[in-house]
């Protein structure tokens, strides 16, 4: 889901009205946080204050560091974000409402109702561990489990940090997440006592998603998210911002001349993550070398039954499943780059997703089963 074809800012919620652009990142009985900024005044902090109902719960001035801001260039110092903590003795499930309100303005800038909130586990927390496999709506997945798990509890993007540390954050951390395949999970973690949790996509759509993900890196070839990319995947976003691919014979030479970190990228990628071992080129069969560490799982999901996921996840870990509105986070609205619904487009796309058809088939026989 989910919109993963924006920027990975993991948001609940995304608005701009006339004068003030914010999101909220986690929404929970405990804290909320995000960012919000001022459009005329970017580089003045705003305050916000906070409310349940007509009782004012507390106010703090946004001004925490968003190095993703500042590094997608939305804000030019990052200097916007916030956490709100609710006061300790309150309940916000004893309010019809809390409301968000900047600087002093006397019109809402953001109301939920109580029960949209979700209830952070309490007591005993389970381990879990989420392969993110891009562009499956993880995303999205893991701004779902991050309101449900205390906030120090949590940790995601877990392959930025150092891997001396995993062992530590195992021990600390109750859900963990990251885009490492299994083969790296088991050399790191000690998946007998971890729930592995993951999500897979069909394989055309997914393949093209990554794609147009990897093409707007290219967009602000000045910005800091673009950098910190590998110089191969840099010039793979160039080339594909100077190429039509909706030309078949463009795209036949995309594929054709994939090799190093663009196969890692493109070829079979879903396949990729369940191997234990790293092949230069997936072949169909690899998928057979799936089906041990594919047992290691609690559940996978599909991008395309993203809700069954959720509420298998919350009937799992007997969590109350707040029903919110179906729209996914992330969802880009740029064209396509090619339909892949054509089937001269699919003939030529086969060679990048073979195996992953046959993963992804697997795993929808066993929907079908349930």
């Amino acid at each position: 889901m989910g919109r993963e074809d924006e920027p990975p800012f993991s948001l609940l919620i995304e608005k701009m009205n006339r004068f003030a652009r914010y999101a909220i990142d986690i929404l929970n009985s405990r804290h909320i946080s995000g960012w919000c900024f001022n459009l005329l005044r970017k580089k003045n902090p705003v305050k916000l204050r906070f409310y349940g109902d007509n009782q004012k719960l507390g106010e703090i001035v946004a001004n925490g560091y968003r190095e993703d801001l500042q590094s997608y260039r939305l804000h030019p110092n990052g200097l916007c974000g916030f956490e709100f903590h609710y006061p300790k003795d309150i309940n916000v499930r004893n309010y019809n409402h809390i409301t968000l309100y900047i600087n002093n303005s006397k019109k809402p800038l953001y109301r939920v109702a109580t029960d949209q909130i979700p209830i952070v586990i309490e007591g005993r927390l389970p381990n879990v561990f989420f392969m993110h496999i891009p562009k499956t709506a993880g995303t999205s997945f893991n701004t779902f489990s991050r309101s449900y798990f205390p906030r120090e509890k949590t940790i995601i993007h877990i392959e930025s940090e150092d891997k001396e540390t995993y062992h530590l954050l195992e021990r600390e951390k109750n859900y963990l997440s990251g885009h490492l395949s299994i083969q790296k999970i088991k050399k790191s973690f000690d998946v007998s006592r971890l729930d592995l949790h993951t999500i897979i996509r069909e394989p055309y759509s997914h393949l093209h998603s990554h794609l147009r993900w990897v093409k707007r890196l290219g967009t602000d070839r000045k910005s800091g998210f673009f950098r910190k990319h590998h110089n191969t995947i840099q010039d793979t976003s160039i080339k594909l911002n100077e190429t039509d691919l909706t030309i078949g014979d463009n795209l036949q030479v995309l594929v054709g001349n994939l090799k190093g970190i663009e196969l890692d990228f493109f070829d079979n990628l879903q396949t990729r993550y369940f191997l234990d071992y790293r092949p230069e080129k997936v072949a169909i069969s690899d998928f057979v070398n799936t089906k041990k560490n594919i047992s290691l799982f609690k559940s996978i999901g599909l991008t395309e039954k993203y809700p069954q996921f959720i509420q298998n996840f919350c009937n799992i870990y007997q969590m109350e499943n707040i029903k919110k509105p179906s729209t996914p986070l992330n969802k880009s609205s740029y064209r396509k780059l090619f339909d892949y619904d054509d089937l001269k487009v699919r003939s030529i796309l086969a060679p990048l997703v073979e195996a992953d058809l046959l993963l992804y088939s697997d795993i929808v026989k066993s929907y079908s089963m349930d």
